[in-house]
Order: structure tokens, then sequence, then C-alpha cells
């Protein structure tokens, strides 16, 4: 039994591996879009009343409804760090190379354009639901950023995918 030798591209297989298995997982876990939409809806209003007062503020019931719907969304969602991961799971999931480049486009124009304005690209998800998939671009914002200019740069990062021309959604 010969060890396999620690080079980035044995890792990068490695992480294949783990993402073909995380994609089987996260397609049993799926869930309708109308679900998602809800789930993401009630997690946005836990966030900006935890933004506004802090987590502290939620009570008992709110707090474990809050971790019971980020785990929730944990189960039919892939974090990926890089955009040749994000690649490769497209790949498995059987786009075209036309419909890999747009996706790939649409959304580094989005962590593109947020890092331009002082955003910091944090990770790109991949959510499985049973009507598709959708892609989605996090980003976060530093400290000293007023709400205004975090909604400024929110704003323009969404837009940049229609700005480049490129404003594909689920698929």
């Amino acid at each position: 039994n010969i060890a396999m030798e620690k080079t980035p591209q044995n890792t990068f297989e490695q992480r294949k591996e783990e993402l073909r298995q995380l994609i089987e997982v996260k397609k049993r876990s799926a869930i309708y879009v109308d679900q998602y939409e809800e789930l993401f809806e009630q997690l946005n209003q836990y966030e900006d009343l935890i933004r506004e007062r802090g987590i502290e503020s939620l009570i008992p019931t709110e707090k474990n409804d809050y971790e019971k719907k980020k785990e929730k969304l944990a189960t039919i969602s892939i974090d990926i760090a890089t955009i040749p991961e994000l690649r490769f799971i497209l790949e498995e999931l059987g786009k075209s190379e036309e419909e890999i480049r747009e996706n790939l486009a649409h959304e580094n124009a989005h962590a593109n354009v947020a890092h331009s304005l002082g955003a910091n690209h944090e990770k790109y998800i991949v959510y499985f639901l049973k009507e598709g998939n959708i892609y989605q671009t996090r980003v976060t914002f530093p400290d000293n950023l007023s709400q205004e200019e975090v909604d400024y740069i929110s704003s323009r990062a969404i837009q940049a995918p229609e700005e480049y021309g490129n404003a594909g959604g689920m698929s």
C-alpha cells in the first residue's frame, strides 16, 4: 500500500470525491422551491432581528427555531470555496459547457463587484431543490462600513450579472 503524496492535484482529487458524495446526499434532501423561499425568508427575518438587536434578543423558542432553520438549509446546500469546485459540481450535475460558463460568469460577477467595492468574498453555495438548483455567492462586509454602504454594495453586487450581460438564474 503506497501512501498518496499530498500534492495540490491529489488534494483536489480527494475534494472532488468528497463533493461527489455530498451531491448525492444533498440531492436526496432536496426540497421544493416554495419551501426554500419560505425558509430563506424566515431566516432573513431572524438575521435582520439579530443584526438590529443581537442574538441574545431572541427568546429561547425563537433561537431554537432559527437554529433548526439554519440546519435545514445546511441539509440542502453545499458551501464551496473556489470556482474550480463550483465548476466540478456543475459538471457532476450534468450541465452543458455553455451552462457551466454562464453560471460561473454569473456568480463571478457578483463576487467581483462586491469585492471591488470593499466586501469580502466568503463562498459560493449550491442549493439542491426538486425543481433544479440555485447558485449563490456569499460575501461579508467589514465592520467599519455603514448600513448605507453595505446596502449600496449589496445592490451593486446583485445587479452585477445584468450589467455584465449574464443574468441567468436557477437551473
